[in-house]
C-alpha cells in the first residue's frame, strides 16, 4: 500500500529589501557563491590555466550518504546546437579547460563512489530556447512518466514549463533545502511566484555566470585619456555612469575614411542592444520587485528610472563615443553576429572600455596587451551597491520534473551535487576567468567577486508579462522621451498578464510525498 504523508508545503523567506521608492532600491542582496580563493594561490598560474590539474578537495559537503546500489541519475540538458551555450557544467566537456574538467570529473567521482549511483547526461539537440529539451519535457509530462531526473532548463522555456505544472517546487522535495550556502536564494526569488520554488540556481548551475556582465578596459589605451585610478574608483563607490562615459568621450577617433561612425574606427566604449539592461539593472533598478509579503510588483517607471533610462539613451545613442554592434547589422563583415566588431575591435586595441558576458573573456585569452576587468558602473556614488544582471536569454537551472521516476533519489543526489560543487567547480570556474586575464591583477578578481556578489534576475523581463520591456527598449532604440507614455499604455496589460501569471502559480498542484 502506498499512503500519502503530507505536503510538505514550506514558507520561504519573503524579500528583505525595502521598496521605499520603487527601483531606487534593489531588492538584489549580494549572495555569492562566489569561492574565497586569495591572489597570492593566484598568481602562481599562466595564462591559460592548463599548467596543473584541479587540487582534490578534502572536506565532504554536509549531506548524508546513501547508497542507491548502482542506479541512474540522468540530467536532461542543451547539446552542441546550442553554441556558445551548450550544458558543460554537469560533466567534462572539450571545451572546458583542463582544471576545470578536473574539477567537474572529482564532484562526479564523489557522487558516484558515494552515493552508488551513475550519473549520466541526454544532450538535446536545437537553439538555446524553444528547443528539442522543451519538446521532450512536454513529451514526457503527457507520456505520464519523465526519462530523466533532473533538467538544466533554459530561463524562458522553464518559467513556461513551470506555470504547466511540469515542475516539483523544491521547497516541497525531499532532501533538497534551498536556504542551504551551495544555493543562491537570491537569484531564486526572482523566478518565484505565489511562494514556489521551481527553479535551483547556485553552485551547481555555475553556467550561469557566464551570462553575467562585464567591462574590460584596455590598460595601455586607458594611459592615453586619463590618470583615474578605475580600481581605486571601484573600491570607493565612485565607479558610476559620469565617470565610465566621461572616459569614453575622449577616446572616439574616425579613422578608416569612412564618413561618419563605422566599425574601423576608435570607440570609447562598445558592446550591444542588451547593455541597456545591465545598465537599468547596475542602475538599481528592476522592472518588477518583490513587496514585504513577497508579492511582486511594478516597478519599472518612477522619477528615479525615468532619469536613469533618460542617460541609458544618450550615452547608448552617442554613435561616435558607443559602438552597439546593433546599428552595424546590415554592415558585411561579420559570421555570424555583429557583436564579432566588438571582439574585433577590441583586439585591434581600437576599444578602450568592452561591455558584455563574462562568457566572451575567453575571445582574449591571446592578446599581446594588459586588460582589467571592472563591475557595471552605478549611477551615482550615493547608490548603495553595485548590481549585475544574469542573462536570462542563455541562463539555466536545475529543475526536477513531476513524474520524476525516482524523486527521493533524485532530490539527495542534486542536493550532494550542490553542495560539493561548492568547494570544486565554482572554486575551479572562478579560476578560469581570473586565468583568460593576461595580467591577473588582485583589483580585477576585487571586480570578479563585486559581480559574482551582486548578480539577479530581473523578475519582469524573466516573465515577459505585457511587452514590459518595451517601456525601455522604445526609450534607448529609437531615441526618443516616450517612457512615460509607453508605461501609461502597457501598465494594464502588464498588470493583467502579470495577474494572471500570479494565479497561475498559485493554483498549481503541490507535491504529496508518498511511501511504501
Amino acid at each position: 500500500m502506498r499512503r500519502a504523508l503530507t505536503a510538505l508545503l514550506c514558507i520561504v523567506l519573503v524579500a528583505s529589501m525595502i521598496l521605499a521608492c520603487g527601483c531606487g532600491g534593489n531588492n538584489d542582496t549580494p549572495a555569492s557563491s562566489a569561492p574565497d580563493n586569495s591572489s597570492e594561490n593566484n598568481s602562481e598560474q599562466g595564462n591559460s590555466g592548463e599548467e596543473s590539474g584541479f587540487e582534490p578537495e578534502t572536506s565532504d559537503p554536509a549531506v548524508p550518504i546513501v547508497d542507491f546500489e548502482g542506479k541512474d541519475i540522468i540530467f536532461l540538458a542543451r547539446g552542441k546546437d546550442a553554441g556558445d551555450f551548450e550544458t558543460w557544467d554537469l560533466e567534462p566537456n572539450e571545451h572546458n579547460s583542463s582544471q576545470l574538467n578536473a574539477a567537474l570529473e572529482q564532484r562526479n567521482k564523489y557522487i558516484e563512489d558515494n552515493y552508488g549511483v551513475n550519473i549520466k547526461v541526454i544532450y538535446t539537440g536545437g537553439g538555446v530556447n524553444n528547443a528539442e529539451l522543451r519538446k521532450t519535457i512536454i513529451r514526457d509530462q503527457s507520456a505520464g512518466m519523465a526519462t530523466y531526473n533532473a533538467a538544466f532548463v533554459p530561463i524562458y522555456d522553464g518559467l513556461e514549463l513551470a506555470g504547466d505544472g511540469a515542475f516539483i517546487d523544491l521547497n516541497e522535495l525531499p532532501n533538497i533545502d534551498i536556504n542551504n550556502p551551495w544555493w543562491d536564494l537570491n537569484a531564486m526569488k526572482s523566478l518565484s511566484l505565489a511562494n514556489r520554488y521551481f527553479f535551483g540556481v547556485g553552485d551547481i548551475t555555475v553556467q550561469i555566470y557566464e551570462t553575467l556582465p562585464c567591462i574590460v578596459f584596455n590598460k595601455n589605451m586607458l594611459k592615453n585619456y586619463t590618470d583615474e585610478n578605475l580600481y581605486e574608483l571601484v573600491e570607493t563607490g565612485k565607479w558610476t555612469f559620469d565617470k565610465f562615459y566621461s572616459i569614453a568621450k575622449n577616446v572616439s577617433q574616425d579613422i578608416d575614411n569612412v564618413d561618419g561612425p563605422s566599425v574601423g574606427d576608435i570607440f570609447g566604449i562598445a558592446g550591444q542592444n542588451d547593455n541597456m539592461w545591465i545598465y537599468f539593472k547596475s542602475a538599481g533598478c528592476n522592472t518588477v520587485e518583490l513587496n514585504r509579503y513577497g508579492e511582486p510588483e511594478l516597478t519599472i517607471y518612477n522619477e528615479h528610472s525615468e532619469k536613469v533610462v533618460d542617460t541609458i539613451r544618450m550615452m547608448m545613442n552617442d554613435r561616435a563615443a558607443y559602438m552597439n554592434c546593433n546599428h552595424y547589422v546590415s554592415t558585411p563583415g561579420y559570421v555570424s553576429s555583429p557583436i564579432e566588431f566588438v571582439i574585433q575591435g577590441f583586439r585591434e586595441q581600437r576599444v578602450l572600455f568592452y561591455f558584455d558576458g563574462l562568457l566572451h573573456l575567453s575571445d582574449f585569452a591571446d592578446v599581446d596587451f594588459d586588460f582589467g576587468i571592472l563591475p557595471p558602473p552605478k549611477y551615482t556614488e550615493e547608490q548603495d551597491n553595485y548590481y549585475s544582471i544574469i542573462g536570462a536569454w542563455g541562463a539555466t537551472a536545475c529543475v526536477i520534473p513531476m513524474n520524476c521516476p525516482d524523486v527521493n533519489m533524485t532530490s539527495l543526489i542534486i542536493e550532494a551535487m550542490a553542495a560539493k560543487s561548492k568547494s570544486t567547480v565554482s572554486i575551479e570556474y572562478y579560476e578560469k576567468v581570473l586565468n583568460i586575464q593576461s595580467t591577473r591583477d588582485e583589483e580585477s578578481e576585487t571586480s570578479l567577486r563585486i559581480i559574482l556578489d551582486s548578480k539577479g534576475f530581473d523578475m519582469g523581463t524573466c516573465f515577459k508579462w505585457g511587452n514590459l520591456s518595451d517601456i525601455v527598449f522604445n526609450s534607448v532604440w529609437n531615441n526618443n522621451m516616450t517612457m512615460a507614455s509607453d508605461y501609461e499604455s502597457l501598465k494594464s496589460n502588464i498588470y493583467a498578464d502579470m495577474n494572471k501569471t500570479i494565479q497561475v502559480y498559485t493554483d498549481l498542484p503541490h507535491y504529496i510525498v508518498t511511501e511504501e
